[in-house]
């Protein structure tokens, strides 16, 4: 099982929901193993880092939109995590943030979105970008169950 590059195994596929009466965006990121062989991923969240370092949210005319406020988390176990991936098979993370005061907000870190704002977002790790998705933030109101991507 080698963990070869990145860019020639593995897909990564993201999507975005916002459940009902939340103010909540949940980010559901798959990583895809393309490859006939097993694959070995080494990715951890530990230190909050995928919010700030993967993470890419940019405005509709393609504009990057930087994270106003991060926080460093250390964590107490900095060993990356390994995930065995078969041939033709996926293995799902999820993070979640909150719209909160004009903010996309995380635990480390916060993005400048206004209510009723659109925006675009993508995941890139190891080189590897996924599908851009096109989110809706809710407006003052809490918007209906949603999902994008």
């Amino acid at each position: 099982m080698e963990s070869a590059d990145h860019k020639t195994w593995m897909r990564i596929l993201h999507r975005v929901s916002c459940p009902s009466n939340t103010r909540k965006a949940v980010f559901h990121i798959h990583f895809q193993n393309d490859s006939a062989q097993a694959r070995i991923l080494k990715f951890s969240n530990k230190a909050r880092k995928a919010e700030l370092l993967s993470l890419q949210v940019s405005d509709l005319t393609g504009m990057t939109i930087n994270p106003e406020r991060r926080m460093i988390i250390k964590p107490l176990d900095p060993a990356i995590d390994e995930h065995a991936i078969l041939p033709g098979k996926d293995w799902h993370f999820e993070f979640e943030g909150e719209f909160r005061d004009g903010y996309l907000e995380f635990v480390t870190v916060a993005y400048k979105i206004p209510p009723g704002g659109r925006f675009v977002s993508r995941f890139v790790y190891q080189g590897v970008e996924s599908n851009s998705v096109v989110v809706d933030a809710p407006s003052e109101e809490v918007n209906p169950n949603r999902e994008v991507g």
